[in-house]
């Protein structure tokens, strides 16, 4: 529970908060109904409607960040609005942690429908494992509202999509995450660090050398069990263990192995240089804290990470006060829009629904119709939020938004979060902002292609965990760089990561050649 509670936190401050929405208060996008149709021969009542209780249930299961103390009162609230408008009814299974969450995925009594895959699996391996439902025949019907949603951004729904057809549903948001680096605005000051100077990596790792100098005893990498660094200048093409990335990727479609290209050699010339003068904190391998726990905990003043826009990040963590203290910092490195930005977060219906239409119909819904989709993200005025004059929500007095019985944070990953009001900590026009960003990205050649890992698994199988021996320990400073890492290459090498490139390179390939024609 503490680690899904940390990764939650990570989520809620260090990529944009968002509210929920679709298409306007209580509105629906598609002119469809989106009721689901069912084959199960079901009760009506004089009327010749369904009667509640033999409407079908989803079961849709999702991390809470608060306390969760009034699932059902939601629930209850939901299955109104869902049985007068789309004939299906809503069970929420709350997330504890991903062996859980996996369990719940292998069939059986307690197998859910709905699952967002957010710090969780990647597509590809969820695919490969047999756990996603092929959602295209579905969606003219159920779906007719995803559809027209996404209708103006094609590539970004073919993120969705292996070998043509649909296993996932990619959230309607900022879809480019850049990597930013983050500092205690009085660490930084004491230094005289100028931020709109610093763009890379080794910029970053100047400035933490200067602030070494004046806070001796402070720290500014989170060495953790949980990565601080998840790169966001490249394409990965959904494949989050990087076997096999695209660098460039606006004017190149060269599939090389990162942890031989000379993006990862770099990098782990700023680990050394991290390492020899002391910025990395104590102890990493015994600390399974997120980034910003670190942060808020003072084991670090500093951290890398990612955020549609460093400006907000910071905007928002400094009206909080949530980070013990005002925060400055930087973007690093490009603003890319690729299968693997957009796929940071993905709903998905999993292959033992026991509805599919219900399932479809439910997800069209939770990204279209607003009143829904604020009702399960937030819960209900006055209860679990307080509107002010400005139309901007609040906790209810005595409550933050970790105690409150539902909702309390708003989060990025719910299907659509365009459409609601925001917070008192953030501006009025930050959903509008937030989707500026999407104008603004360098877009990837290959987005839209997803990998098909399920053609050399026991490849890619052997070379995840060939990763997550290695990984962790060589970006912590755990080791020394210069032994371990060719024994890391090597290790792979042995293992097969040369064919998955060659796979890789050989999918996407056909794919723009496709594409082309």
């Amino acid at each position: 529970m503490k680690k899904i509670m940390a990764l939650l936190l990570a989520l809620t401050m260090m990529l944009s908060l968002t509210a929920c929405g679709g298409a306007g208060k209580g509105s629906q996008l598609s002119s469809s109904s989106g009721k689901s149709e069912t084959s199960e021969k079901t009760n009506e009542d004089d009327s010749g409607e369904i009667l509640v209780e033999d409407m079908p249930v989803v079961r849709m299961c999702f991390s809470v960040m608060s306390t969760g103390e009034d699932e059902e009162l939601i629930e209850e609230e939901m299955n109104k609005l869902l049985a007068e408008r789309y004939g299906i009814q809503i069970d929420i299974v709350k997330q504890l942690d991903n062996t859980q969450l996996n369990l719940m995925l292998t069939g059986g009594e307690d197998s859910i429908d709905i699952f967002t895959s957010f710090w969780f699996m990647s597509q590809s391996t969820l695919y490969g494992n047999g756990q996603l439902m092929n959602l295209e025949p579905y969606m003219e019907e159920q779906g007719a509202g995803i559809l027209e949603l996404f209708e103006p951004y094609p590539e970004i729904l073919d993120c969705g999509r292996i070998d043509g057809d649909l296993y996932g549903l990619p959230a309607y948001t900022a879809w480019s995450t850049p990597n930013i680096y983050i500092a205690k605005e009085d660490v930084s000051e004491a230094a005289g660090i100028d931020w709109s100077q610093v763009h890379t990596l080794a910029d970053a790792t100047d400035a933490m050398i200067k602030m070494k100098e004046v806070s001796p005893t402070s720290y500014f990498i989170p060495g953790a069990t949980q990565t601080y660094w998840v790169p966001k200048d490249l394409d990965d093409l959904g494949d989050t263990k990087y076997l096999g990335v695209i660098l460039n990727p606006d004017e190149n479609t060269t599939v090389e192995n990162y942890y031989e290209s000379s993006q990862f050699l770099d990098f782990m010339e700023q680990v050394k240089i991290w390492q020899e003068y002391d910025l990395i904190s104590p102890d990493p391998m015994s600390n399974d804290d997120a980034n910003l726990f670190n942060m808020q905990y003072g084991i670090v003043d500093g951290t890398p990470g990612y955020s549609w826009s460093i400006d907000e990040f910071c905007y928002e963590s400094n009206i909080q006060q949530n980070l013990n203290g005002n925060v400055v910092g930087a973007q690093i490195g490009e603003r890319y829009i690729t299968t693997g930005t957009v796929q940071t977060y993905m709903w998905h219906v999993s292959s033992f629904a026991k509805n599919p239409e219900a399932a479809v119909t439910l997800l069209n819904a939770l990204y279209t119709d607003t009143d829904l989709a604020f009702l399960l993200g937030y819960g209900l005025e006055e209860k679990h939020y307080v509107v002010d004059e400005n139309g901007q929500l609040h906790y209810p007095e005595g409550k933050t938004g970790f105690d409150t019985d539902w909702g309390g944070v708003p989060m990025d990953f719910w299907p659509n979060t365009t459409e609601c009001p925001t917070f008192w900590f953030q501006p009025e026009d930050k959903n509008k902002n937030m989707m500026e960003t999407n104008k603004e990205a360098k877009r990837s050649l290959a987005l839209g292609f997803v990998f098909d890992s399920s053609v050399v698994s026991d490849e890619y199988a052997a070379c995840s965990s060939v990763v997550d021996q290695y990984y962790l320990p060589l970006i912590n400073g755990a080791v020394d760089i210069d032994s371990i890492l060719p024994e890391f290459q090597n290790a792979l090498k042995n293992a097969g990561v040369d064919t998955i490139v060659a796979e890789k390179q050989a999918q996407l390939d056909a794919w723009l050649a496709e594409k082309e024609s």
